[in-house]
């Protein structure tokens, strides 16, 4: 697996101490920085990490900074990124089963070398969910984070979320809202050969899963 990792001054050693044992694991590193103990900003670190993942550079990320929280919240600025702080096993599976994270952030004042290990082989040794309901509420994220391109969209967005809010009857959102095909599912229609992809009159196609469909070459049938 190729992976990128990074670190602030306050992640240094411990990121070193991780590439090292991923790289006698067998996987292909890169080296996002930081190279010293010279104080550095952890966005800067975090915003290369996750960059190299979300342009398909690495195949998923791990960043490290004093607690791993902030390192975490400029990952998930970036269109395509799902960073889960993880100091514990609990959630590093959990991130990776439920919510298909693809970048980890680790805190090197919450847990020490030895234990980070063993946080960072569990959540890559954990595959993505394939169980549907997951995946719809991944796919939710996911629409969530390409409604905010426009005034118009947010809008909208706000719209349907008073709605679903203000609803005595939670059937009302299975009965008006429409199935949603993420990046997953795109992924399984690429995989299986289809060249040409009609949604059915329930679903609809998020926007990150009709970019993947067209750059695989499959046409899509509005």
């Amino acid at each position: 697996m190729k992976i990128a990792v990074g670190a602030d001054h306050g992640g240094f050693e411990l990121k070193n101490i991780i590439r090292d044992h991923l790289i006698g694991k067998g996987h292909e590193v890169i080296d996002c920085g930081t190279y010293s103990k010279e104080s550095v900003d952890y966005p800067d670190f975090a915003l290369v990490v996750a960059l190299a993942v979300a342009r398909q550079i690495a195949e998923v990320g791990i960043m490290i900074d004093g607690a791993g929280i902030g390192s975490c919240m400029l990952a998930n600025k970036v269109p395509g990124i799902r960073a889960s702080v993880c100091n514990d096993l609990y959630t590093a599976g959990n991130a990776r089963e439920h919510n298909c994270a693809n970048v980890l952030t680790l805190g090197s004042m919450v847990v020490g070398p030895g234990y980070a290990k063993q946080i960072v082989d569990k959540w890559l040794s954990i595959p993505w969910t394939t169980e549907q309901r997951h995946i719809r509420r991944i796919d939710k994220i996911t629409n969530v984070e390409n409604s905010f391109q426009s005034v118009e969209s947010i809008n909208q967005l706000l719209k349907n979320a008073m709605q679903i809010s203000n609803s005595k009857d939670t059937k009302n959102e299975k009965e008006t809202g429409k199935s949603l095909i993420g990046s997953l599912e795109a992924e399984k229609i690429i995989k299986s050969g289809i060249r040409k992809f009609k949604p059915e009159s329930s679903q609809i196609l998020t926007p990150l899963a009709r970019d993947i469909l067209k750059d695989n070459g499959v046409y899509i049938i509005e």
